[in-house]
């Protein structure tokens, strides 16, 4: 397993513009691999997450071995866990962003097709885009790969097909039609946010916070908690069905903790947007219109700085604003670990009926 981002990102081609002297083409080839180097990047940590996958597989089966393995085996079986180890490491660092990627291809893309119309070399013009090509077509293999979802739109064969059928095309004419078939995934996509978007700004107690927010009222390094109808907290588990693990932490544990903590809206976050790039609001959208409340916790302030509590790595973070329908007893001042605890039963129980229903579909632990 390699865990550089080069492992399956297309080592046989690469963009190399070196060798070519006139100024003009060259100016637009060298923001051509520009682009490249940043869909490089934003596709990275799918690479990762491929090669972690695949490294499981790997070690399931030396597992699987038990007492039979031998020593090189053993040693490759300890070697896997390390690299696993590694790779999840730099996953955590940068999460894979799925439209990101494809926006950052897009930019690519659309670079070659400025590249395309300067360069009067045909049969250099054709060689380097069908490269620009191969490189967009494996990346795209690779983020449907990694985020285990199809294309909103189906696929770029798909596309190519519907649009020329059968037919040979010019570079140029595929790459225009791959710009469009782009073009055409993002705006799913994004019409896809702002619907929910429009859902998350008509929420009472979500409308309240941002405007809070927008006004300065509250308070720098504050995070705040959503409140269900049922009330009870927003917790981690009601994100997702098993929760990703950290390195060397079983699918229990992951499970056991998803389940007894909410999830956070960072409050800094807000100034990057409400999508994944900034406070990920979407996480909500299974329950949003179930949300009837929220609750702000600040970080609890001596001398006019944040109180460190020994033994905790983060301040003590205390109730500084409520806003839609809580509980009675979430009073201003409450510390946020008196929240934890007056759930703990609800927790147990929320873990419990996760167990059970991941037994049921057979899924390992």
């Amino acid at each position: 397993m390699q865990t550089g981002t080069q492992s399956i990102y297309m080592q046989s081609v690469q963009l190399d513009f070196a060798h070519i002297a006139e100024a003009e083409v060259k100016a637009h080839l060298d923001m051509t691999n520009q682009a490249f180097n940043a869909a490089q990047q934003a596709i990275s940590p799918y690479i990762l997450s491929l090669e972690i996958k695949k490294a499981r597989i790997q070690l399931d089966q030396l597992q699987g071995l038990g007492p039979s393995m031998s020593p090189s085996e053993i040693e490759g079986f300890d070697n896997l866990k390390g690299l696993i180890a590694e790779a999840q490491v730099k996953l955590d660092a940068q999460r894979p962003q799925y439209t990101r990627c494809l926006k950052t291809l897009l930019i690519f893309v659309g670079t070659a097709a400025r590249y395309a119309k300067v360069d009067k070399d045909i049969a250099r013009r054709g060689a380097i885009l069908k490269n620009i090509l191969k490189q967009t077509r494996e990346s795209l293999k690779i983020i449907e790969a990694g985020s285990d979802r199809a294309f909103i739109n189906g696929s770029l064969d798909q596309h190519l097909i519907s649009k020329r059928g059968t037919m040979p095309l010019l570079e140029e004419e595929e790459l225009e039609l791959t710009k469009l078939f782009l073009e055409s995934s993002i705006s799913c996509i994004d019409a896809k946010q702002e619907k929910r978007l429009e859902i998350f700004a008509t929420n009472p107690a979500i409308q309240n916070l941002l405007a809070a927010h927008e006004d300065g009222a509250i308070q720098a390094q504050s995070s705040a908690i959503l409140f269900l109808d049922s009330g009870r907290p927003f917790f981690r588990i009601d994100s997702c069905f098993i929760p990703k693990t950290r390195p060397g932490q079983s699918i229990q544990s992951a499970l056991e903790h998803a389940a007894r903590t909410p999830e956070f809206i960072d409050l800094e976050r807000l100034g990057m947007g409400l999508g994944a790039d900034g406070a990920g609001l979407f996480r909500f959208s299974s329950q949003i219109e179930n949300i009837t409340g929220c609750v702000v916790l600040s970080p609890e302030l001596s001398d006019g700085k944040p109180l460190i509590v020994p033994g905790m790595k983060h301040p003590k973070r205390l109730v500084s604003g409520i806003f839609g329908e809580v509980p009675e007893d979430i009073k201003i001042g409450l510390p946020y670990g008196t929240i934890l605890n007056k759930f703990k039963d609800v927790a147990n129980l929320l873990l419990e009926e996760r167990l059970s229903a991941i037994n049921k579909k057979g899924f390992k632990k």
